[in-house]
Protein backbone atom coordinates (compact mmCIF):
# COMPACT_ATOMS: atom_id res chain seq x y z
CA UNK A 1 0.00 0.00 0.00
CA UNK A 2 1.07 3.37 -0.32
CA UNK A 3 2.39 5.28 2.74
CA UNK A 4 -0.07 7.91 3.19
CA UNK A 5 -3.31 4.62 3.34
CA UNK A 6 -1.21 3.23 5.91
CA UNK A 7 -1.24 6.68 7.74
CA UNK A 8 -4.60 6.89 7.50
CA UNK A 9 -5.40 3.18 8.43
CA UNK A 10 -3.08 4.29 11.71
CA UNK A 11 -4.48 7.44 12.38
CA UNK A 12 -7.89 5.33 12.31
CA UNK A 13 -7.09 2.21 14.16
CA UNK A 14 -7.91 3.95 17.88
CA UNK A 15 -10.92 4.99 18.96
CA UNK A 16 -11.74 7.55 20.97
CA UNK A 17 -14.27 9.03 23.29
CA UNK A 18 -15.78 12.21 22.08
CA UNK A 19 -17.07 14.96 24.53
CA UNK A 20 -21.12 15.51 24.38
CA UNK A 21 -22.26 19.09 23.32
CA UNK A 22 -25.57 20.52 21.61
CA UNK A 23 -26.66 23.34 19.39
CA UNK A 24 -29.94 24.32 21.24
CA UNK A 25 -29.37 27.97 22.26
CA UNK A 26 -28.75 28.84 25.69
CA UNK A 27 -29.32 25.25 26.71
CA UNK A 28 -27.14 23.59 25.04
CA UNK A 29 -23.96 23.10 27.79
CA UNK A 30 -26.29 22.34 30.44
CA UNK A 31 -27.65 19.46 28.22
CA UNK A 32 -24.07 18.43 27.20
CA UNK A 33 -23.49 18.02 30.78
CA UNK A 34 -26.06 16.04 31.42
CA UNK A 35 -25.15 13.89 28.97
CA UNK A 36 -22.04 13.53 29.78
CA UNK A 37 -23.22 13.19 33.49
CA UNK A 38 -25.29 10.22 32.50
CA UNK A 39 -22.54 8.63 30.48
CA UNK A 40 -20.18 8.61 33.13
CA UNK A 41 -23.05 6.82 35.40
CA UNK A 42 -24.43 4.52 33.08
CA UNK A 43 -22.33 3.42 30.23
CA UNK A 44 -18.58 4.81 30.23
CA UNK A 45 -17.10 1.83 32.63
CA UNK A 46 -18.63 -1.13 30.11
CA UNK A 47 -17.76 1.19 26.78
CA UNK A 48 -14.19 2.29 27.82
CA UNK A 49 -13.69 -1.75 28.07
CA UNK A 50 -14.39 -2.22 24.52
CA UNK A 51 -12.95 0.44 23.13
CA UNK A 52 -10.13 -1.39 24.85
CA UNK A 53 -10.48 -4.37 23.08
CA UNK A 54 -11.64 -2.72 19.49
CA UNK A 55 -8.44 -0.88 19.57
CA UNK A 56 -6.11 -3.60 20.85
CA UNK A 57 -7.92 -5.62 17.15
CA UNK A 58 -7.43 -2.51 15.48
CA UNK A 59 -3.56 -2.37 15.96
CA UNK A 60 -3.12 -6.07 15.45
CA UNK A 61 -4.88 -6.04 11.86
CA UNK A 62 -2.81 -3.08 10.95
CA UNK A 63 0.21 -4.69 11.78
CA UNK A 64 -0.66 -8.04 10.51
CA UNK A 65 -1.93 -6.19 6.94
CA UNK A 66 1.69 -4.71 6.88
CA UNK A 67 3.03 -7.77 7.45
CA UNK A 68 1.34 -9.03 4.57
CA UNK A 69 1.92 -6.13 2.21
CA UNK A 70 6.14 -6.66 2.93
CA UNK A 71 5.48 -10.52 2.40
CA UNK A 72 3.52 -9.30 -1.36
CA UNK A 73 6.09 -7.18 -2.07
CA UNK A 74 9.08 -9.33 -1.52
CA UNK A 75 7.09 -11.89 -3.09
CA UNK A 76 6.82 -9.71 -6.32
CA UNK A 77 10.62 -9.06 -6.48
CA UNK A 78 10.91 -12.84 -6.63
CA UNK A 79 8.85 -13.61 -9.12
CA UNK A 80 10.63 -10.75 -11.28
CA UNK A 81 13.73 -12.00 -10.61
CA UNK A 82 12.52 -15.83 -11.34
CA UNK A 83 10.73 -14.83 -14.77
CA UNK A 84 13.87 -12.77 -15.78
CA UNK A 85 16.03 -16.00 -15.17
CA UNK A 86 13.61 -18.31 -17.00
CA UNK A 87 13.79 -15.64 -19.72
CA UNK A 88 16.97 -15.93 -20.09
CA UNK A 89 17.59 -19.52 -19.95
CA UNK A 90 14.19 -19.89 -21.94
CA UNK A 91 16.46 -17.98 -24.70
CA UNK A 92 19.54 -19.93 -23.84
CA UNK A 93 17.93 -23.51 -24.03
CA UNK A 94 16.50 -22.36 -27.48
CA UNK A 95 19.60 -21.76 -28.74
CA UNK A 96 20.68 -24.94 -27.63
CA UNK A 97 17.63 -26.64 -29.49
CA UNK A 98 18.50 -25.01 -32.06
CA UNK A 99 22.08 -25.78 -32.69
CA UNK A 100 21.18 -29.56 -31.77
CA UNK A 101 18.40 -29.12 -34.56
CA UNK A 102 21.36 -27.82 -36.79
CA UNK A 103 23.74 -30.69 -35.90
CA UNK A 104 21.64 -33.27 -36.31
CA UNK A 105 20.38 -31.97 -39.94
CA UNK A 106 23.33 -31.82 -41.40
CA UNK A 107 24.80 -35.30 -39.61
CA UNK A 108 21.77 -36.90 -41.64
CA UNK A 109 22.84 -34.91 -45.22
CA UNK A 110 26.47 -36.12 -44.00
CA UNK A 111 25.30 -39.48 -43.79
CA UNK A 112 23.01 -39.93 -46.76
CA UNK A 113 25.91 -38.51 -48.58
CA UNK A 114 28.23 -41.23 -47.13
CA UNK A 115 25.23 -43.54 -47.96
CA UNK A 116 25.42 -43.37 -51.23
CA UNK A 117 29.04 -43.55 -51.55
CA UNK A 118 28.76 -46.73 -49.86
CA UNK A 119 26.65 -48.45 -52.04
CA UNK A 120 28.57 -47.58 -55.07
CA UNK A 121 31.28 -49.89 -53.19
CA UNK A 122 31.38 -53.40 -54.94
CA UNK A 123 32.61 -55.16 -52.24
CA UNK A 124 29.14 -55.62 -50.59
CA UNK A 125 30.55 -57.33 -47.40
CA UNK A 126 32.90 -54.40 -46.81
CA UNK A 127 30.35 -52.15 -47.45
CA UNK A 128 27.72 -53.36 -44.78
CA UNK A 129 30.39 -53.73 -42.22
CA UNK A 130 30.96 -50.27 -42.69
CA UNK A 131 27.18 -48.99 -42.82
CA UNK A 132 27.16 -50.74 -39.52
CA UNK A 133 30.17 -48.97 -37.83
CA UNK A 134 28.30 -45.59 -39.20
CA UNK A 135 24.73 -46.37 -38.32
CA UNK A 136 26.09 -47.39 -34.34
CA UNK A 137 28.09 -44.13 -34.46
CA UNK A 138 25.23 -42.04 -35.32
CA UNK A 139 23.12 -44.00 -32.64
CA UNK A 140 25.54 -43.33 -30.31
CA UNK A 141 25.50 -39.10 -31.10
CA UNK A 142 21.80 -39.44 -31.55
CA UNK A 143 21.19 -40.87 -28.21
CA UNK A 144 23.41 -38.47 -26.50
CA UNK A 145 21.90 -35.55 -27.96
CA UNK A 146 18.53 -36.65 -27.12
CA UNK A 147 19.97 -37.12 -23.17
CA UNK A 148 20.75 -33.56 -23.83
CA UNK A 149 17.67 -32.61 -25.08
CA UNK A 150 15.55 -33.52 -22.51
CA UNK A 151 17.80 -32.33 -20.08
CA UNK A 152 17.36 -29.05 -20.89
CA UNK A 153 13.57 -30.00 -21.47
CA UNK A 154 13.41 -30.79 -17.86
CA UNK A 155 15.14 -27.89 -16.36
CA UNK A 156 12.56 -25.95 -18.81
CA UNK A 157 9.95 -27.93 -17.14
CA UNK A 158 11.01 -27.23 -13.97
CA UNK A 159 11.46 -23.56 -13.97
CA UNK A 160 7.97 -23.30 -15.38
CA UNK A 161 6.42 -25.03 -12.44
CA UNK A 162 8.82 -22.58 -10.35
CA UNK A 163 7.03 -19.54 -11.93
CA UNK A 164 3.30 -20.91 -12.15
CA UNK A 165 4.04 -21.31 -8.47
CA UNK A 166 5.42 -18.25 -7.55
CA UNK A 167 2.70 -16.69 -9.69
CA UNK A 168 -0.05 -18.50 -7.64
CA UNK A 169 1.39 -18.28 -4.31
CA UNK A 170 -1.13 -16.25 -2.14
CA UNK A 171 -0.94 -15.70 1.79
CA UNK A 172 -2.71 -17.90 4.00
CA UNK A 173 -6.51 -16.91 5.01
CA UNK A 174 -6.01 -15.41 8.30
CA UNK A 175 -8.10 -17.07 11.32
CA UNK A 176 -10.64 -15.30 13.11
CA UNK A 177 -9.09 -13.16 16.21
Amino acid sequence: MEEEKWRYLQSRQTLREHPFHSNVPLLGPLIAWFRECWNSVSTRWYVRALIEQQNAFNAAVVAHLRTYEDRLLNLQAQIDVLKQTTDSEGLNLQAQIDVLKQTTDSEGLNLQAQIDVLKQTTDSEGWLIQQDRQQTALIHDLAELTTQLALKSRALSDLEQRLAHLEGTQPPAQEAV
